[in-house]
């Protein structure tokens, strides 16, 4: 049986891996925020980005009152 081959070491892999489990909020946030982006600047329709732009009008006008 033939080990997978990577482009990465083994002690990268480990060391992200380990990076990962210590960081699994940011690792979380910057899931989210990658793919919000990739939605906004690929995928979103015109109508998407006019609701996207909504929502965010709502969150800054929220955070103005705090």
């Amino acid at each position: 049986m033939n080990k997978k081959e990577y482009k990465t070491s083994e002690a990268r892999r480990r060391a992200n891996a380990k990076w990962d489990k210590a960081n699994k909020q940011k690792k979380s946030y910057y899931s989210k925020k990658s793919a919000c982006k990739n939605f906004i600047l690929k995928d979103g329709t015109n109508e998407d980005i006019e609701q996207v732009r909504t929502w965010l009008d709502e969150r800054l006008k929220k955070d103005e009152k705090n």
